[in-house]
């Protein structure tokens, strides 16, 4: 009887552990290692979905420069710290979608992405992060290559961004240019997560679109502002130093290269 006892015990355990496999990580992203300020991501996932977002905008300075009715110039450090929640991307594993809800023109915009299939290269390479043993795995990806590190203490096959798949959660990542890294600060594991933030409400979307359309529209809008630029300096004697040429292009995306291109 014990003996059965134990058995049901271990199998309602085991079932139970199995069901709380989630995690909450919380990453720096950074543009630009060493020259930009860095952003504070957090990602919330299960086993079958994710949802990651930024929580923390570091405002530029510029933005913030103020100037008193006397014309003193001062930084109006105010806000810094308000939580920034608006834009998001959903992460569906088993299906291989993603939605990225945006807010364009003041309209909820969900842009629906079919990415192709990240073919992952696991090395023998592993290093320590934090209080976890990690593993490199390499990938090309939309003409960007990454290296990631992953851990397979935590077996979620989730990371930052669009970046999963792998046998283990993603605690760093960036690509072999150095122009874009994450860094997993903090990771809650396991946690009992509610599956329904996880996810996407889409009868809150105002506008949807594919990513292949969304991208479209975005290169239009790079090249009507590139005009407006060039015509600037046509018509501008005294300032000459705008660029139409140094208006970064898609070149400078995540995503510099498609699969449908």
């Amino acid at each position: 009887m014990k003996r059965i006892l134990f058995a049901v015990f271990t199998f309602f355990m085991f079932i139970s552990m199995y069901a709380q496999q989630s995690a909450e990580v919380d990453y720096t992203y950074v543009e630009n290692p060493g020259i930009e300020i860095p952003f504070d991501y957090k990602l919330i996932t299960s086993e079958n979905n994710s949802v990651y977002f930024e929580v923390e905008r570091q405002v530029e300075y510029l933005d913030q420069v103020k100037t008193t009715q006397e014309g003193e110039v001062f930084y109006d450090f105010s806000g810094l710290n308000e939580a920034v929640t608006k834009n998001k991307l959903y992460l569906d594993f088993d299906k291989g979608t993603n939605i990225e809800v945006l807010h364009v023109k003041n309209k909820t915009t969900h842009i629906h992405d079919l990415p192709p299939r990240l073919d992952w290269n696991i090395t023998d390479e592993n290093k320590e992060i934090g209080e976890y043993i990690a593993i490199k795995a390499e990938v090309t990806f939309r003409g960007r290559d990454y290296e990631a590190w992953f851990t397979p203490e935590i077996p979620i096959s989730a990371g930052p961004w669009k970046l999963h798949g792998l046998p283990g959660l993603i605690l760093e990542a960036k690509d072999n240019a150095n122009t874009f890294y994450w860094l997993a600060e903090r990771v809650k594991y396991p946690i009992e997560s509610d599956e329904e933030m996880l996810v996407i409400d889409k009868n809150k979307a105002e506008v949807k679109i594919g990513i292949q359309e969304y991208v479209k529209t975005r290169i239009k809008g790079l090249e009507k502002l590139k005009n407006i630029y060039a015509s600037r300096t046509q018509n501008d004697l005294e300032n000459h130093n705008i660029d139409a040429a140094a208006i970064p292009g898609k070149e400078t995306w995540l995503e510099r290269e498609y699969e449908w291109e």
